[in-house]
């Protein structure tokens, strides 16, 4: 996302083009978050659908472990 400079002098203008760079490097770190976030439930997922299908463990369990699938799920997505 380019922004126009319009700064007088040259340390404004200096300034202007730190605080753009500062503002992308923001921008990239809040969508490295997010993708992070995104992966963090998947895995999560991914580890109840393991554990679920696993021989060993009752019907109870499964369902404890989905509940807490999707309240770990909303709780990333609502930071």
């Amino acid at each position: 996302m380019s922004r126009k400079i319009t700064a007088v002098s040259p340390a404004e203008r200096q300034l202007a083009r730190i605080h753009e760079a500062d503002q992308t490097r923001v921008e990239e770190l809040q969508a490295d978050v997010e993708a992070a976030r995104q992966r963090l439930i998947e895995l999560d997922l991914e580890i109840a659908r393991l554990i679920a299908s696993h021989p060993l463990v009752g019907g109870d369990a499964i369902v404890e472990l989905r509940r807490r699938a999707v309240e770990n799920s909303e709780d990333l997505y609502e930071r």
